[in-house]
């Protein structure tokens, strides 16, 4: 009987020992997945972070960055004034309002720069993402896909050309159509 016992315990014990085996598999299998997890959601929190500290406010018009002109004179050398040049970051001597732009000009600049620009909010992801495929494609970077909007956040707020800078303009582009009209952009963008 003793020894129908022990051959019973030893039957028992090797099912258990594969339980155990499988059961360990999958807990590490479970402790990895969280790990993975986690470092994903620190990642996103940390991008998160860097993103909305890289974030600069708009004007609440595109208008008010002109600022004042300075005014540099050549002088004759008995103090006559020969000439004057306005010098400024902003075009603001002959700037036109939207409307007095002729209607093709518009166009034109819309079709050739920014084909979507009435459809987005700030950025046109399926251009930037056919722009991105072709340019992993070829190796190298062949086509860029900034919206008019981008391009009007490129000139207020100057950045080197990089992903990040990328990565935040497109941000940047969606608050500042939040903020303002198509039409304000474009006529800023215009205009410069």
């Amino acid at each position: 009987s003793a020894g129908s016992n022990r051959s019973k315990d030893h039957a028992n014990a090797a099912p258990r020992a594969r339980r155990m085996r499988v059961l360990g598999r999958a807990r590490r299998r479970v402790r990895l997945w969280r790990a993975v997890l986690g470092c994903g959601l620190a990642g996103a929190a940390l991008l998160i972070a860097a993103t909305w500290v890289s974030l600069r406010d708009f004007p609440d018009e595109l208008n008010s960055l002109a600022g004042t002109a300075v005014k540099s004179q050549v002088l004759a050398r008995d103090g006559t004034p020969l000439s004057y040049t306005l010098e400024n970051a902003w075009n603001t001597i002959d700037a036109v309002p939207l409307a007095a732009a002729p209607t093709l000009l518009q166009t034109a600049f819309i079709v050739a720069e920014d084909q979507h620009f009435y459809q987005h909010h700030g950025v046109d992801w399926p251009a930037r993402g056919a722009a991105l495929w072709l340019d992993v494609r070829e190796g190298a970077a062949i086509r860029g896909a900034s919206s008019i909007t981008e391009q009007v956040v490129r000139m207020i707020h100057p950045r080197p050309r990089n992903i990040w800078s990328r990565w935040v303009e497109g941000f940047e582009a969606a608050r500042l159509e939040a903020l303002l009209s198509k039409t304000q952009i474009l006529e800023f963008y215009l205009n410069q």
